[in-house]
């Protein structure tokens, strides 16, 4: 959303962002991390709780700016999450197997937090063209993985389409893992809150407690229950987000 909303300013749209209204134990979070960012680049913010419907909601919205100002806004689900949002992470998949080539990198796994879908779509797509043997693992974010597997195919198979890739993706090729979500959406367990500790003081890479130290507490348990070990060689992608850790500062009052 950040990005987006970056975007816009820059390119001078007026930007209205949809929200899911998250539980927080910071009495600070509304007023920092990606949404003060998101007020300080002048978007609308439009927080709604996680039950309602946030494509109904934004096209909602979409609707009423349209009759207001006789203008048709320009709509992005969900992560920009759809077919043409996905290309980008083709070209990610492209980028990362050309690195790979060209500096001799012999890789075989590639970790990643999924929630929207786009990721993993765009990635499955980009490296069934480009190197197949190298095998995806996405760790959710928000949902259960058997709920994830199907959106993700679902656009997977949309965005082959719109990729022209002959054949698709198959579908034992879309692999969720869903013990490192819970309790939810935008909120952190222990291992995640280890995730995040632990990469910070070995490595000196931030992560946030929403996607990517999620994702990178997936690589932890994958390693240490044996399913990734020394003989793999694994890329973590990391997807940024690391001003998010402002809004979570209470997760790491003890540490």
């Amino acid at each position: 959303v950040r990005q987006t909303v970056a975007a816009a300013a820059k390119l001078g749209f007026k930007c209205h962002v949809v929200l899911e209204t998250l539980k927080s134990g910071d009495a600070d979070y509304h007023r920092s991390g990606n949404l003060l960012l998101d007020r300080i680049m002048g978007a609308t913010l439009h927080p709604r709780p996680p039950a309602d419907d946030f494509d109904v909601v934004a096209r909602e919205i979409v609707a009423e700016i349209a009759s207001k100002t006789g203008r048709e806004p320009y709509y992005l689900p969900r992560g920009g999450s759809n077919p043409v949002g996905a290309l980008g992470y083709i070209d990610c998949a492209l980028e990362l197997v050309k690195q790979k080539r060209s500096l001799n990198l012999d890789f075989s796994h590639i970790v990643h937090a999924t929630g929207s879908q786009g990721t993993q779509a765009g990635l499955l797509v980009g490296l069934e063209a480009a190197a197949p043997e190298i095998t995806v693992h996405g760790i959710t974010v928000s949902r259960g993985a058997q709920e994830q597997v199907q959106k993700v195919a679902q656009l997977t198979a949309a965005t082959a389409t719109l990729a022209r890739l002959e054949g698709g993706v198959g579908h034992d090729r879309v692999l969720c893992d869903d013990n490192y979500f819970l309790p939810g959406y935008g909120e952190a367990s222990e291992s995640t809150i280890e995730a995040i500790t632990m990469t910070a003081r070995e490595e000196g890479i931030l992560l946030d407690p929403v996607y990517t130290g999620k994702a990178m507490a997936g690589l932890i348990g994958k390693v240490r229950d044996g399913e990734l070990t020394k003989g793999d060689t694994v890329v973590f992608l990391h997807t940024g987000g690391a001003a998010a850790l402002f809004a979570y500062k209470s997760l790491f009052d003890n540490i």
